[in-house]
């Protein structure tokens, strides 16, 4: 009995073909394990700018309508100049805590949003700053509408005296800004705000009246 083996040339054409089916078959499994991974990055991207927006909307909710306080600014150094700032009284003091008397909020600082261009990473950002303790000329009870003004490096608050805040400093909440706006209506107030990549919190609202029930 005579066994007939496999030829040179057979050998090679069975390897090349092993070869095209390997590297089919890494291809798919590499494409569907890499959409896996962008969809679980998006899906990330997604919870922490939701839970960051929250955050805004809750702290407004703490606030008053007499002290939440949307202006419009020009920054030529963000890609898109027309912004706004967004200040707010908060009652939270510095453990966190919320401080009421004679069930009212007993105001301990300002917060403020603001779109800031970080040039040290070429980047246009939404920080929040924080302004502790809140001057006296926005803490009564009737609230006051406070002077603003908004340069390349500060955001100035009223006049006597006035309060500076470092656009460099604060927290970061957003990057790749591409624009942050906000629109007061009597005790509506509304937030636009877009991040590049496709990445976008779209215009949500909130009746302040309702959010602090009580508290004006």
């Amino acid at each position: 009995m005579i066994r007939k083996g496999f030829t040179l040339l057979e050998v090679l054409i069975a390897v090349a073909i092993l070869a095209v089916v390997l590297v089919a078959v890494y291809t798919v499994l590499f494409a569907s394990t890499r959409l896996t991974e962008d969809e679980l990055v998006s899906r990330d991207l997604q919870f922490q700018l939701q839970e960051r927006m929250n955050r805004i909307w809750s702290e407004m909710r703490e606030s008053s309508q007499s002290f939440v306080y949307v202006y419009s600014i020009v920054d030529t150094q963000l890609s898109d100049s027309n912004q706004s700032v967004i200040v707010l009284a908060s009652a939270r003091d510095a453990n966190n805590e919320f401080q009421t008397q004679n069930a009212q909020p007993v105001w301990q600082k300002l917060i403020a949003y603001a779109p800031h261009w970080n040039s040290a990473v070429h980047q246009s950002e939404l920080r929040r700053y924080e302004v502790t303790p809140a001057p006296n000329e926005y803490i009564t009870q009737g609230g006051t509408t406070p002077s603003i003004t908004v340069d390349a490096d500060t955001i100035t608050l009223g006049t006597a005296p006035p309060t500076t805040i470092d656009r460099a400093t604060g927290e970061r909440l957003f990057v790749n800004l591409d624009y942050f706006r906000g629109t007061q209506n009597g005790t509506w107030v509304r937030m636009d705000m877009s991040i590049q990549n496709n990445q976008v919190v779209q215009q949500q609202s909130m009746d302040l009246q309702s959010g602090v029930k009580g508290r004006n």
